[in-house]
């Protein structure tokens, strides 16, 4: 996870994980959250990297339970209705 916004990226498709009305707008399905990522960047850029766990929980506050979860992946259906 990158510090948002920062003003050095210029994405015209990027949609950061905290704006779910944005990804709703752009018509995004699906998130996935990897619990367990391959490899984490040794920087300042990614302090939060390893800490997906809250962001999967405040996606189960925001739009409900997981289609699919195990121990590597949450995956969350962004239309399903709640």
């Amino acid at each position: 996870e990158l510090p948002w916004p920062d003003p050095r990226f210029q994405f015209r498709n990027f949609v950061h994980v905290s704006d779910l009305a944005g990804m709703r707008e752009r018509k995004v399905r699906y998130l996935i959250f990897h619990r367990h990522p391959p490899r984490i960047p040794d920087d300042d850029l990614h302090p939060r990297l390893v800490d997906v766990e809250s962001w999967i929980r405040e996606y189960e506050e925001k739009v409900g339970a997981p289609v699919y979860r195990d121990e590597d992946l949450c995956v969350f259906d962004l239309r399903a209705e709640r």
